[in-house]
């Protein structure tokens, strides 16, 4: 088996090429993605147990509920937000990150199909780090708990039922 032949080897270009360029900002939308995923799913766990605890302390009426439920409501919105906001966050960079993922994937397919009809005999393979790169985007493309490409609308729409929870029953 003959050695992997580099990307810009692979595209006949001198130094980086435009595909190894495309590789380092794919890398750099899946460590946003993971970041916003985990501060989306995180956040949203903090809002639902701040908002749940406030509630009973409404309900149970047990160490000044007021100021307590108040500090809690406040706490549960702020973070709500946070997690909508990363949510939505999130999904921008997921689409930006599927455009990269389609044509870094194209361009690879086409100079090595290209490369295969010029020479049987050799097999052209794109680099290990290419194919980590365009696996670990694809792993990073679904939320955590939330899986599929309605992850972020379910937890966009669970914050905004939360929200509309806390301030239903807040004094």
């Amino acid at each position: 088996m003959a050695a992997p032949v580099p990307s810009s080897e692979l595209l006949a270009v001198s130094g980086p090429g435009p595909v190894d360029a495309a590789l380092a900002r794919l890398a750099a939308v899946t460590r946003v993605l993971q970041v916003s995923s985990m501060l989306a799913v995180s956040a949203s766990g903090v809002a639902l147990v701040w908002s749940l605890l406030g509630l009973r302390l409404v309900r149970d009426q047990v160490l000044g509920a007021s100021r307590w439920t108040y500090s809690l409501d406040v706490g549960s919105v702020l973070t709500a937000g946070i997690a909508m906001l990363a949510a939505i966050l999130y999904e921008i960079t997921r689409q930006r990150g599927d455009v990269l993922f389609d044509e870094i994937s194209d361009e690879l397919q086409w100079h090595m199909r290209k490369r295969k009809v010029q020479s049987e005999a050799v097999e052209y393979r794109p680099q290990l780090d290419a194919r980590i790169v365009l696996r670990s985007f694809a792993h990073a493309s679904e939320l955590p708990f939330v899986p599929g490409r309605h992850g972020p609308a379910i937890v966009l729409l669970s914050n905004v039922a939360l929200l509309t929870l806390v301030l239903v029953y807040a004094r």
